[in-house]
């Protein structure tokens, strides 16, 4: 690989550990992510009746507020959840909405496994997935690889 080449995957790294580390601290403070903690603690069978309710009558700011209320769950982790729930899917206590961050370490040897393999489309996916780049973003990262 060329030097340009080592220098490409670096800068991926580096972006990717920023990523990482960023996603750990608003963790570790105790911001608001995605990362499921959350899931349905505190959530009732009651808490989660009201919320299909709310849902069935197409009022899905109600059921978040519901959800932020039994939960103590922030606005987006609240948001996610109800959606996720919304589609049918079950949110079983512990249960992951997004990648923890030992699956981080993994990103850029998948990225460029996916790429040789000639699924460029599926590594642009799965990079906007994790990181939450732009579409162009992720295009071109990939095509740097």
């Amino acid at each position: 690989m060329s030097a340009t080449g080592w220098f490409l995957v670096a800068l991926i790294v580096l972006v990717v550990a920023v990523l990482a580390f960023r996603y750990l601290g608003r963790a570790a403070s105790g911001t608001s992510t995605t990362s499921g903690e959350v899931g349905t603690v505190g959530l009732d069978d009651g808490a989660r009746a009201e919320i299909h309710r709310l849902l069935v009558a197409d009022k899905k700011i109600q059921a978040i507020k519901v959800y932020r209320e039994r939960t103590g769950a922030g606005l987006r982790d609240a948001k996610v959840a109800v959606e996720s729930l919304e589609r049918g899917e079950s949110l079983e206590r512990g249960e992951s909405l997004e990648p923890g961050p030992a699956q981080w370490e993994d990103l850029v040897p998948r990225l460029t496994a996916l790429k040789n393999e000639g699924q460029a489309i599926a590594a642009i996916k799965l990079l906007r997935e994790r990181t939450g780049l732009s579409l162009l973003e992720a295009k071109n990262a990939v095509d740097r690889l």
